[in-house]
């Protein structure tokens, strides 16, 4: 929440995530609520939510969302595969080595 703040990178990890260690978790919920556009209280400062080394618990449902913000994941990987049904992204969704964990 402090880097969405910033706009800074969220530094979860600095490899990709082998498990889903408790340290490593990102709830797949609250980052839907960050791409939303966050809150007064949990703002996302800038255009881009950055993210690296997480390991993204939950669905990542951002059906029919409209997302002003761009992402960028870099060494993260997903419990399962993200919705993203009808979302309308803004800005761009960029993934390095980011990969469904099994």
């Amino acid at each position: 929440m402090r880097a969405a703040a910033s706009g800074g990178i969220a530094k979860i990890g600095y490899r990709r995530p082998r498990s889903a260690a408790p340290d490593l978790r990102l709830r797949a919920e609250f980052l839907a609520f960050l791409l939303r556009g966050g809150s007064a209280d949990a703002p996302v400062a800038g255009r881009r939510l950055q993210i690296l080394g997480a390991c993204i618990v939950g669905c990542l449902d951002l059906r029919d969302a409209s997302v002003p913000v761009s992402l960028w994941m870099y060494r993260c990987v997903f419990g399962t595969t993200p919705v993203l049904d009808g979302a309308h992204v803004r800005a761009t969704i960029a993934a390095g080595t980011t990969a469904h964990h099994a």
